[in-house]
């Protein structure tokens, strides 16, 4: 396993957009392939144009893609977003991670959770850089892995919803 300071959290610049997409297209399936309600399948997510959309997350004041780079690869990035007080979180304005993914395929040459932790306090400090009191996510029940990210780095389960299919 490779140093932890080879690690380096920066922000998405135009010329990353192509790599972040990349990895978004690997969230996605994995998401997808534990995602007993979706109705999408690989095919469907790998037709659909995510470039434009993280150029324009790029130039959106409202959002941030931070990126994990391991000697200048990019392994993993976040994306978060300043979110108006609304009835998913009532207290006030704040922070949402709405994308959060690192590539397993490094796990052997960084440590597994030292790019999502770093990834994390950035998000943090963004969200204190933006005054904003919360930082937010959804996680689905079925990551597990995520869910205990969160609470190692201080976040409670806040609202908890429960799913039940009437159809087939």
């Amino acid at each position: 396993m490779s140093s932890v300071s080879n690690l380096k959290i920066c922000k998405m610049e135009i010329s990353d957009i192509k790599n972040v997409v990349s990895l978004w297209y690997k969230l996605a399936e994995d998401q997808l392939c534990q995602n007993e309600y979706s109705s999408l399948n690989i095919k469907d997510v790998k037709n659909v144009t995510v470039y434009n959309y993280f150029s324009d997350c790029y130039k959106n004041n409202n959002c941030e893609i931070f990126l994990a780079k391991h000697e200048d690869i990019i392994v993993g990035f976040a994306e978060i977003w300043a979110r108006k007080k609304d009835f998913i979180f009532e207290p006030e304005n704040y922070g949402y991670i709405l994308h959060f993914f690192v590539d397993k395929k490094f796990y052997h040459e960084i440590n597994p959770l030292s790019a999502p932790l770093k990834l994390f306090r950035e998000c943090e400090n963004w969200v204190r850089e933006k005054q904003l009191a919360y930082l937010t996510s959804d996680v689905y029940g079925f990551n597990v892995k995520v869910q205990k990210l969160l609470e190692k780095s201080g976040a409670v389960p806040y609202k908890i919803r429960y799913v039940k299919r009437l159809s087939e």
